[in-house]
């Protein structure tokens, strides 16, 4: 379950429960759970048009675990009971997000809690401290076990799909990956949009340079590549100086408005010899059924139709008009 889904189920879950308790304990509950909904749809509006759309929800997030707190503090006599909430907060950044993130949003809540316990609730009994202390006690520990089990399923995992020279993900995982993305494209009727690129006359940098300047040619384009795409984007390493992405919820405009970014942000990224590099782009509604390898196939022909043309530039497969790399307009 995506940590978007795992958040919708537990604020409905939570709000059930806070409407049930209504006779008992009366609606501020119930409100602010629904303000902390609230937020948390929020900050996913427009997100399938951001540039990091990871930024927004994570707002959203914050927003939520703000509104726990005030839960919290709302109810002096039940505060306590109230507190292991915050531990349920870590659950919508797990498997979602990076590890560096869930572990500083782990940091967030713990100090969230320390807040709350320590110079919110009053007055500040030893009971009251206790359950604080043990609350961060147990946000640590399960943090530290997430993090550890998916820090070493990340090594495990480096070590046969991630390409050592970008960090990319190698050719070897493409197609296991790419199953679970039109799966989950198909599943939730999103868009996807396959983007090729070559590094221009690369063979020409390797045979007048040498391949050690070559490697670092092609370490900055990987890093202009995961710089200008988005974090969700998965991003492959196909061929000696040839990439392949997939991303899903992109519409036309959005897909090439990536791409263009990546073609910029190759040619803008300084050091000898100097580089560009041309891309093609395929997309497909999310209306019905993805195939892949058809996409896969119009993106190449859109590739080979930019390096034909002049190389520096963006096609795109049908709709949506190209520019080149002085960002003029014309029809693929």
């Amino acid at each position: 379950m995506s940590g978007q889904h795992m958040r919708r189920v537990m604020m409905l879950l939570l709000l059930i429960l806070s409407l049930c308790l209504v006779p008992v304990v009366g609606w501020p509950p119930f409100i602010a759970i629904m303000l902390g909904a609230a937020v948390g749809e929020a900050s996913e509006f427009g997100v399938s048009r951001a540039n990091r759309p990871e930024y927004r929800i994570f707002g959203g997030w914050l927003g939520m675990l703000a509104v726990t707190a005030l839960l919290v503090v709302l109810y002096d006599s039940n505060s306590l009971a109230l507190m292991p909430i915050f531990i349920a907060m870590l659950m919508p950044l797990l498997g979602g997000y990076p590890v560096r993130v869930l572990a500083f949003g782990a940091a967030i809540v713990m100090m969230f809690e320390l807040g709350v316990g320590f110079f919110l609730i009053r007055p500040l009994t030893p009971q009251v401290t206790l359950t604080t202390l043990a609350t961060v006690a147990v946000t640590a520990v399960i943090a530290i076990g997430v993090v550890t089990l998916i820090r070493s399923d990340e090594i495990y995992r480096q070590k046969s799909v991630i390409d050592p020279l970008t960090g990319l993900l190698n050719r070897r995982s493409l197609e296991s990956r790419v199953d679970e993305l039109v799966a989950k494209a198909d599943f939730r009727s999103l868009s996807m949009a396959v983007l090729m690129f070559d590094l221009d006359h690369f063979k020409a940098i390797n045979d007048t340079y040498g391949h050690d300047v070559g490697d670092q040619v092609l370490r900055r384009s990987s890093d202009a590549m995961q710089l200008h795409l988005r974090s969700s984007d998965a991003i492959f390493r196909i061929g000696g100086e040839e990439f392949l992405a997939v991303l899903l919820d992109v519409d036309d405009e959005m897909a090439f408005q990536l791409a263009e970014g990546v073609r910029k942000g190759v040619e803008q990224s300084g050091g000898e010899p100097p580089v560009t590099v041309s891309a093609g782009i395929a997309t497909h509604p999310g209306s019905d059924h993805h195939v892949f390898t058809e996409l896969f196939r119009l993106a190449d022909l859109a590739l080979l139709e930019a390096k034909g043309s002049g190389r520096n530039r963006v096609r795109v497969s049908g709709g949506l008009p190209p520019v080149d790399g002085e960002a003029q307009r014309r029809i693929a």
